[in-house]
């Protein structure tokens, strides 16, 4: 039954019924060829399902049989044993271990006179069939092993060539980056020592025109106090001319006018150079209402006296107020700038523009 399962080429039924027969008779203990040959037939059909696992250890336990078994035709048993070793290696690719078989198999043709001439002529057929075949597939593997070196050889020289190249144009675009980069660093450095240096003259120019205004400023608040001096000397003229009578009153009246008219000329020019302080100080205005947009025109005019380094009885002056009055503005003006207790006022506005 097996074998005809085998023929259907049902390997899975066939190896079931062989492998009952030969666990079970080796079991039993039954006759020693039975067993060998429901072994080789097991160990040919898990060949054929690439079992190779299963079939070694068949192998194995025919080897142990065959060494210890004695029976008339065991000659043949050994031949079959043979073909099965060799057919195994073939299956698993050891080609030694088959060509070890083939010499096996050419030592036991002397004693084949135990068989048939057609058997004889059959085994020693397959035999010469097997071995050429073995030579032709490992002179053929060796060839193809011979042709896959060769390119993988070439694709090992075609990857190193391109690595090399790859590293050599990269080394030139980094050595051409670091080129560029130390150009825009050194052009870098020239425009920040130029913008500096700029910055350094705008920063100088306004200190020269802070101090020249800051000397017109006290100027002027002499001025002022001179013009406060001169309104009190004012009021004592007028008293003593409305004391006086005919030629000599009108003598002091024409006095009294040229020296009004001259106090006038100096209030234009007062308020000329006020108009010049404005437009000086545009841009500290314009920071000042952009950075505190709640300050009043009068919090920003008394800001640029402070920025032009003027204590409280030149700023009274100017703005014709007493000196308590700019010291409560101060203290306005320090609220509206968030300014802390411990701050001091003066320090925050000259510092104002670095600090931005």
């Amino acid at each position: 039954m097996a074998e005809i399962y085998e023929e259907k080429g049902e390997y899975l039924k066939a190896a079931k019924i062989y492998s009952t027969n030969f666990f079970e008779r080796y079991r039993n203990k039954k006759t020693a060829r039975s067993l060998v040959e429901a072994g080789i037939s097991l160990a040919n059909v898990e060949i054929l399902l690439s079992h190779y696992d299963h079939a070694d250890e068949i192998i194995k336990h025919l080897e142990l049989m065959l060494d210890t078994a004695k029976y008339p035709d065991i000659m043949k048993s050994k031949i079959a044993f043979l073909q099965l070793k060799t057919k195994y290696f073939e299956g698993i690719g050891d080609i030694e271990s088959g060509f070890k078989s083939s010499q096996k198999l050419i030592f036991y043709k002397d004693s084949l006179y135990y068989l048939d001439e057609n058997l004889m002529e059959k085994t020693m057929n397959s035999l010469i069939d097997y071995t050429s075949a073995q030579f032709a597939a490992a002179l053929k593997k060796e060839k193809e092993t011979r042709n896959l070196y060769e390119q993988r050889s070439q694709l090992r020289l075609q990857m190193v060539i391109f690595a090399i190249l790859f590293a050599a144009v990269a080394l030139l675009l980094v050595i051409m980056f670091q080129r560029q980069k130390f150009k825009l660093l050194e052009t870098d450095k020239l425009l920040s020592r130029e913008k500096l240096k700029r910055q350094e003259q705008k920063q100088q120019l306004l200190r020269l025109q802070l101090e020249n205004k800051q000397k017109d400023l006290t100027d002027m608040a002499i001025s002022l106090h001179h013009k406060q001096e001169w309104a009190k000397e004012l009021n004592k003229q007028i008293h003593k001319i409305n004391a006086e009578r005919g030629y000599k009153r009108s003598r002091e009246f024409k006095k009294l006018q040229d020296e009004i008219r001259s106090n006038v000329f100096v209030d234009k020019k007062l308020e000329l150079l006020q108009q010049n302080i404005d437009t000086l100080s545009h841009e500290f205005y314009h920071r000042l209402n952009e950075r505190f947009p709640v300050l009043t025109k009068s919090d920003i005019k008394l800001c640029s006296y402070i920025k032009l380094h003027m204590n409280n009885s030149q700023i009274a002056q100017l703005e014709n107020i007493e000196p308590s009055s700019v010291k409560v503005s101060r203290y306005r003006l320090k609220k509206k700038l968030n300014l802390e207790s411990s701050q001091d006022l003066d320090t925050f506005i000259q510092k104002f523009n670095s600090l931005e």
